[in-house]
């Protein structure tokens, strides 16, 4: 039996909820929940109209389904529980921010000059003397090769080299082409490391120590049909020494020569390489200032 007036506050307000929600009394939704209420003075006394007390027996209470209703009671989830902040540091280091490099973009500085052709990813040489601009222009009217003595270890070693007509480097070219067919050339950069080979063979002219056994005077043209006005032909050459060899392309004859009796080593072969390579730019540069009038002209006397 379930006395009303014990229920407690919160379990009277759920049931009024629920009375409230059905339409009921909250009487009535405790005996629907199946407890029994404690009776009255009123229903224990039964007026009979013979004069005889008739016992009243309750119904019994009938069993309803019912379903739990939603109680506005519950506590929501206050979710996970939020850590506090972390201590303020006095003095904090400003944090490093890593930017991402700005994508390079495509340079319009081209590395050979459009006015002289000069390429500016080599060093700066030396301005030409006013010698070797006359011998350069002479040799231009005079339609020769135009060559130039380099002194080297102090004057100690003496090494001459000389341009190359349009046949001689035509040959070149050819005898480069043939080695790739051959297959003696895997790659590009082989190629022109085999051309710029051939080419120190035939533009060495003299290699002369000057206090030593080192003294090669070379020929000035690689053969007549090449260069008709050289002094000295390498076939020629190569027959007076005993080492022509019919069956053997000239150009492979020459550079066997210069790297058996000329250039044995590798230090004399590399220093003879760099020189040879500056002795090229200087007359790339000359070329190049052909219509430079103040490059030509020598620094008159003063008035």
């Amino acid at each position: 039996m379930l006395d009303p007036e014990k229920l407690s506050e919160e379990e009277r307000a759920l049931v009024e909820e629920i009375a409230k929600a059905k339409g009921l009394t909250p009487e009535q939704v405790l005996i629907d929940l199946g407890h029994q209420l404690p009776q009255t003075a009123e229903e224990d006394s039964v007026v009979s109209l013979e004069g005889e007390t008739a016992e009243v027996v309750p119904a019994a209470p009938i069993a309803v389904a019912v379903e739990e209703p939603v109680s506005s009671m519950e506590v929501p989830d206050p979710g996970p529980e939020i850590e506090p902040p972390p201590p303020v540091e006095e003095n904090p280091e400003p944090e490093v921010v890593e930017r991402a490099a700005p994508a390079s973009e495509p340079s319009t500085i081209t590395d050979v000059c459009p006015h002289c052709g000069i390429d500016k990813t080599q060093a700066v040489i030396e301005e030409p003397e006013h010698k070797d601009k006359l011998a350069f222009l002479q040799a231009i009217l005079g339609g020769v090769c135009y060559s130039k003595r380099s002194d080297l270890f102090d004057g100690n070693l003496r090494v001459t080299f000389r341009t190359l007509t349009v046949k001689e480097i035509d040959a070149l070219y050819e005898a480069t082409y043939a080695a790739q067919q051959d297959g003696k050339v895997a790659s590009a950069a082989d190629y022109y490391e085999y051309l710029n080979r051939l080419r120190l063979n035939v533009q060495l002219v003299a290699v002369v120590g000057k206090s030593s056994a080192l003294h090669h005077k070379l020929p000035d043209g690689l053969s007549v049909e090449t260069n008709s006005k050289a002094d000295q032909h390498w076939d020629v050459f190569l027959k007076s020494k005993n080492k022509f060899k019919d069956d053997v392309p000239l150009v492979q004859q020459i550079q066997e020569y210069v790297l058996e009796h000329v250039l044995a080593t590798e230090q004399l072969l590399r220093v003879v390489t760099h020189e040879c390579q500056k002795f090229n730019r200087l007359a790339a540069k000359l070329e190049a200032r052909v219509d430079d009038a103040d490059f030509w002209k020598e620094t008159g006397r003063p008035s």
